[in-house]
């Protein structure tokens, strides 16, 4: 008898971080993308990049971004 969904959540609680992680990664990939996203997110990218060049948002530094994460998943 398959396992429902609740049954396949408690297992997956019970691993680690790392494995919880990847297996939600696996997941998703083989969930196929709404229509439209790929032209809505074009879109969004467009309007960030056009914001980040206009001046009205700023860049965080990349060894920023990555110290925050460390102290983040510590």
């Amino acid at each position: 008898m398959a396992k429902t969904v609740d049954e396949v959540r408690e297992d997956a609680m019970q691993l680690n971080d790392e494995d919880r992680l990847v297996l939600g990664e696996q997941l998703l990939a083989t969930v196929p993308p709404e229509p439209g996203y790929e032209k809505a997110w074009t879109e969004e990218i467009g309007r960030r990049l056009k914001d980040f060049e206009e001046g009205r948002t700023k860049g965080i530094p990349a060894e920023e971004v990555f110290e925050r994460l460390r102290r983040r998943f510590k």
